[in-house]
């Protein structure tokens, strides 16, 4: 064991919710993600539940994967529903954590499908820096979206997805945000926003009103409460 694979696409994925009593809570310093370690059926699986790509949430993000490998854990499921992203930097720092060397993770093209630029890691047009990426673990990875998942959230998942990093696992396509606006201020005091681009991933998906379909469906909800709650209530 040690992998997780993708079910057939006709069969619907059942999440095993283990008992509190099982759940072993990471040390964290950001509240927008919460980790946990989740004894399954045959594996360890370290839970990652990000709310928000804050300015912080990749270095949270880093110690709780760092505190989950010293655990053991066999595999990750990276939970980003009801996530409605945030800044666009952040989602390439966590890539970063998953994934190595110079991959694509998304790119910008004009309102009329133009293509502007390609943001690769370690390139000219990374904004986080000159380098490639060494990721922080290679265990595999599934990821949870919903109808709540947007922008940043859908950005990282298609950058996760197209570069064969992970499985993509939720109840419907993401929320479709995928669109960059330029905010002109009015005499009277309103705001014209106008779409001057688009994100897209690396296999070429268009984001903006569309979003990221999961590879497999699954019906689980959200607890609904804080980063704190316990994910396998």
């Amino acid at each position: 064991s040690g992998s997780i694979a993708a079910p057939a696409a006709a069969a619907p994925v059942t999440v095993t919710q283990p008992q509190p009593s099982t759940v072993d809570h990471g040390r964290l310093g950001s509240n927008s993600a919460a980790a946990a370690a989740a004894a399954a059926p045959t594996d360890r699986l370290g839970y990652l539940r990000l709310s928000s790509f804050s300015s912080n949430a990749a270095d949270g993000m880093h110690r709780a994967i760092a505190e989950l490998e010293r655990s053991g854990v066999s595999g990750y499921i990276l939970d980003l529903r009801d996530n409605p992203g945030g800044l666009v930097k952040s989602g390439i720092d966590i890539a970063r954590l998953l994934l190595d060397g110079h991959p694509t993770l998304f790119a910008i093209t004009g309102r009329d499908g133009e293509p502007l630029q390609e943001v690769t890691l370690g390139s000219d047009s990374d904004p986080t820096g000159p380098t490639g990426s060494q990721a922080l673990t290679h265990r595999p990875l599934v990821v949870l979206v919903n109808k709540g998942s947007a922008s940043a959230s859908e950005i990282l998942s298609g950058a996760l997805h197209d570069n064969n990093r992970a499985v993509i696992v939720g109840d419907s396509h993401t929320y479709g945000k995928g669109r960059i606006q330029s905010v002109y201020e009015l005499n009277d005091g309103s705001a014209l926003f106008v779409t001057v681009a688009q994100y897209i991933t690396p296999a070429g998906t268009q984001i903006d009103k569309k979003g990221i379909f999961p590879d497999s469906s699954c019906s689980v909800s959200p607890s609904g409460g804080g980063a704190s709650d316990d994910p396998f209530k």
